[in-house]
């Protein structure tokens, strides 16, 4: 969960949560993710709120 007004850092979190943790295993599950900012410019096929 991360709350932000900053639209930049918000982006950032999820390239960086996308992109997972190859080394632990990590993964998100894209279908369970929600945003509230356009994703017209990141590559993510996540749902928007």
């Amino acid at each position: 969960l991360l709350i932000t007004p900053d639209l930049s850092q918000a982006q950032t979190f999820l390239k960086t949560l996308m992109a997972g943790v190859p080394r632990y295993g990590c993964v998100v599950n894209s279908q369970k993710v929600a945003v509230n900012f356009p994703l017209a410019t990141l590559a993510y096929p996540c749902a928007t709120a």
